[in-house]
């Protein structure tokens, strides 16, 4: 495993990285390669590729080391000690280590916003995501999603924050202007209400009693008139009470 430093000739900047194996060059090769491939993003090391041509660009170990933790410790300190994520210094966004360790610009989301808008992932993509092991950032902010005094918060500003209140209900009308978003969304919604609806119409006896009489024959405005009822809560317990799959008129 080797701490490595890419230069280029044209502007002295360098990028300090880690590798795994020990084809330096190939690696380089490979970088290379993404660089013209993936475009936009806030990387400066693909976008600096993208402008300077393949022959200015080198690769050399700084230093080899045997363990991760090690490999991790010496990357964070040689990007601090070379000042790399200075732009005028080098291309380093990150402080070096496992993961993501900058931050996201503007644009960035936005790009991510758009690309990610109307995805679609298959069951089996679902299933892989769920049983891939966790990071214990992802696993802290699962613990903290479901810590009751957040939850309270939230729901504090959801109900006193009039700005936060807007901004949630202005994502999510945003959200249903998506076909594949909007489509989902209804499908669940229409499983919920029929759930809902053929629980309550096996355990409510006026429902029972309603679509008792309406399949003898009883018109609505007689049903209405045998129960007490208005003609409207007729109609609206036949018209949900027929959403369901077990009812056949």
């Amino acid at each position: 495993m080797f701490i490595y430093v890419i230069t280029n000739s044209t502007t002295g900047k360098i990028y300090i990285g880690q590798h795994k194996k020990n084809n330096l060059k190939k690696y380089l090769q490979t970088k290379l390669s993404d660089a013209a491939k993936f475009r936009g993003g806030q990387s400066r090391l693909y976008n600096s590729m993208r402008k300077h041509s393949k022959e200015v660009w080198s690769i050399e170990p700084l230093m080899e080391v045997e363990t991760k933790e090690e490999l991790d410790r010496l990357e964070r300190l040689l990007i601090a000690l070379y000042d790399t994520r200075n732009p005028e210094v080098g291309y380093n966004i990150c402080k070096g280590g496992e993961g993501f360790t900058g931050k996201h610009t503007d644009e960035w989301k936005r790009n991510h916003s758009a690309m990610m808008k109307g995805r679609v992932y298959s069951p089996e993509a679902i299933a892989r995501m769920k049983a891939a092991p966790k990071s214990e950032a992802q696993l802290n902010n699962l613990k903290r999603a479901k810590d009751p005094d957040v939850v309270a918060k939230r729901t504090e500003r959801y109900t006193t924050d009039p700005d936060y209140r807007a901004q949630i209900a202005y994502t999510s009308k945003q959200r249903w202007t998506e076909p594949a978003y909007r489509s989902k969304m209804v499908e669940k919604l229409d499983a919920a209400r029929v759930a809902r609806w053929d629980k309550y119409r096996k355990e409510d006896t006026l429902t029972a009693r309603i679509v008792e009489l309406r399949q003898k024959g009883v018109t609505h405005r007689a049903i209405a008139h045998e129960l007490g009822i208005g003609k409207s809560t007729v109609n609206s317990h036949l018209k949900l009470a027929e959403t369901s799959a077990s009812l056949v008129y």
